[in-house]
This record gives structure tokens, C-alpha cells and sequence, in this order.
């Protein structure tokens, strides 16, 4: 009687599972995808629990699908499921003709080595972290859309990922970043010249604006009545104006923008509200302009994705990288919520992560995630 109730259990958890969820093969990965509205219904709602609905169907899939010999799963139209998602299971294969139009899905699993719970016991693990690993990656694309993302947020990712469509958008915003003049040369519109020069898309008369809003920007006071200005802990753009600093490579420019730093940037550095991946960037920015406050990037695991990317961008020397970092990154990725992270944050972890992934051998990948 027990097995019945368990086999109709599974029938049903199915049958939901099939109605609201597509799962296809990915860049070698296991990536969970809602269809087109429950997708943006998902997405309407947050990341965090977009990724937290795709691990309980994954759960369910794990716990379920192994112990029935077939389940036949009616679908509504327009709606395909792809089961290809478990070692020890067969794609998932119609139970009709091809000729005629499918009226249900049929589950043919294979036998399996794993043991499956179904009381108190602890949850099973996935046979490697693949799928979890793709839905990290998959969420942290999604923060790419997010709409509070400012003009220098978009410059940064762009000059971490590289991506054709993210420089195109670099760009333009170097384009309208070097027509303000005087004034409106903003510390944050100065970075984003930072970023287009080491990225190597301004043109002569781009790079004569970022000149001109470096020495604006050196002549600026990072005190009123003993405040920091909002400046001083943005971490981002102090890295972009560094790099800004680099790319014109004018020893006048290096010297007066190396002075004004130095009435700020190990004080932010050293304050107790600053984060570390804010001291990973303020110690490359330090680097940039010659190691004059002698910054030291945090040997902290928690910011091995930030060393990851840093020195794969040539903007930390290669002593500050770990040997586990590489491992590290990915499980930062595997462990926390991406959607907790601030944005610019995410963009590094997206970044780190797509070195890694980009740079590691397949077969060294999965067996670094099972061994986790």
C-alpha cells in the first residue's frame, strides 16, 4: 500500500513538474528554464526565488522519478519537457508515434546506484553540482537586467565580461560620457572613461576628455567639514579613474591624481564598514597608480572570485592569487544566494565564474564539484 501512495505521489509531483517546467541541455551544463510567462512571472518576483523554485523541482525529481518503472505525463500544448538531467536516466522519450501529435511524455528511468530517500531521512545530493552550478550562472546573467543598474555599473561589467553586445554598450557610454565638459564631468563619468580606455575603445579626442576630467577630478576636495565625500568609497570608480590614470600614462596626471588618493584612499580602505571586495578593489586601484598607500588585497575565501577576475584582467599582480581560488569561486557560487549580492558585486562573481568555467578542463570541472 505504501508503494501505491509513493507511486501516486510521484505521479502527481510529475504532472506539476511537467506543466511548469522545460529543462534543456546547456553549454555542457544543466540549466533549469521556466516557460516564456511563468519565466517572467518568475523573474517579476526575484531571482532568489526563481533559483529556490528550480532546486525543490530538482529535489523532487531526485527523490521521485527513480522509483517508478513509468510515469506517463500529460503536457498542455505548445509545452515540451526535456529530462536530461540525472546520470543513471535516459532522455526523456514519447510514448507515441512521431507521426501523431504527442499526447503525453514517457519517463524511462535506468537503474541507478544512488539510494533515494523518502522519509526523514536527509535530502540526496545531485550526482555532481552541474545543475546547481548553471542555475547560479544563470541567476547572476539575470542581475545583467536589473533596472536600478547605473551608467558606470554597466561600463564596469562591461569591461569585466568582454561580451560583444556589453562593449558595443561601452561604447556608447564612453560616446556620451567624453561630450560633458566642465562640470558635468562627474567622478562617475570620468570612470567610465577609465574603463573604455583600459578597454582600449576611446578614440584621440575621448582620450583628451578623460585628460581633462583627471585633473578635474585631482583638484577636487574628498572633505567637507571632515565628511568623505560620496566618492571616496566607491570602489568601482576609484578603480575606473586608476585605470584612467594608466591608459593616458602622462607623469603630471599620475602625480596629482597619486596626491589627491593619498588624502583618502587608505582611510576608506581602512574603514570598518568597508567590505573586502571593496578592499580587493581599492588595493588594485592602488596598484594602478604605482602602489603608493602599499594596499593589501584580502587573503579572505569569501573574495577568491574578486582575485579570481582581478588578476585575469591584468589589474592585480598574479602573487595575489591563491592556489584555491579557482575552486573557491565556484563554490562561493554553489553556496550563496546571488541575489543577495549588490550589483557590481555580482558582476565580478559572473566574471570570475566565466574565467574559470572558460578556463577549466570539463572532466576537472565535474570532479572539483564532486568533491565538494
Amino acid at each position: 500500500m505504501e508503494d501505491v501512495h509513493r507511486d501516486l505521489h510521484a505521479r502527481a509531483m510529475l504532472k506539476k513538474l511537467a506543466e511548469r517546467v522545460r529543462i534543456e541541455q546547456h553549454t555542457g551544463a544543466f540549466a533549469f528554464w521556466e516557460s516564456p510567462e511563468a519565466a517572467q512571472r518568475l523573474i517579476d518576483r526575484g531571482a532568489a526565488r526563481a533559483i529556490e523554485v528550480q532546486r525543490q523541482r530538482y529535489i523532487l525529481a531526485v527523490r521521485f522519478l527513480p522509483t517508478a518503472n513509468r510515469h506517463d505525463c500529460p503536457l498542455p500544448p505548445g509545452r515540451r519537457l526535456s529530462l536530461a538531467m540525472l546520470a543513471g536516466m535516459r532522455t526523456v522519450t514519447r510514448s507515441e508515434s512521431d507521426t501523431n501529435p504527442p499526447r503525453c511524455w514517457t519517463f524511462r528511468p535506468q537503474p541507478t546506484t544512488h539510494r533515494f530517500n523518502f522519509g526523514n531521512e536527509k535530502e540526496p545530493k545531485p550526482p555532481n553540482g552541474r545543475i546547481l552550478l548553471a542555475d547560479a550562472r544563470a541567476a547572476l546573467r539575470r542581475r545583467l537586467a536589473d533596472p536600478d543598474r547605473t551608467e558606470l555599473s554597466h561600463a564596469f561589467a562591461a569591461w569585466l565580461l568582454r561580451e560583444p553586445q556589453l562593449k558595443a554598450d561601452l561604447v556608447s557610454l564612453v560616446a556620451a560620457a567624453a561630450e560633458k565638459k566642465g562640470a558635468q564631468q562627474y567622478f562617475q563619468t570620468v570612470a567610465i572613461l577609465g574603463y573604455g580606455s583600459e578597454a582600449g575603445v576611446l578614440d584621440a579626442r575621448q582620450i583628451d576628455a578623460l585628460r581633462q576630467g583627471l585633473r578635474r577630478q585631482a583638484g577636487r576636495e574628498p572633505f567637507v567639514d571632515g565628511v568623505p565625500m560620496a566618492f571616496c568609497q566607491d570602489a568601482v570608480g576609484i578603480l575606473g579613474v586608476a585605470l584612467g590614470v594608466k591608459a593616458v600614462a602622462d607623469g603630471q596626471i599620475n602625480s596629482e591624481v597619486v596626491r589627491w588618493t593619498a588624502r583618502f584612499l587608505k582611510s576608506s580602505y581602512d574603514m570598518e564598514r568597508a567590505e573586502d571586495w571593496h578592499r580587493c578593489l581599492f588595493a588594485a586601484a592602488d596598484q594602478q597608480l604605482g602602489s603608493p598607500q602599499n594596499l593589501s588585497v584580502p587573503p579572505s575565501a569569501a573574495v577568491a572570485d574578486l582575485r579570481t577576475v582581478l588578476v585575469a584582467r591584468g589589474v592585480l599582480n598574479d602573487e595575489a592569487l591563491a592556489a584555491e581560488d579557482s575552486d573557491q569561486t565556484l563554490r562561493l557560487a554553489l553556496t550563496e544566494s546571488q541575489a543577495d549580492l549588490p550589483i557590481d558585486r555580482a558582476m565580478l562573481r559572473l566574471a570570475a565564474m566565466e574565467f574559470v568555467i572558460r578556463n577549466a578542463a570539463p572532466t576537472a570541472l565535474i570532479s572539483g564539484m564532486k568533491s565538494k
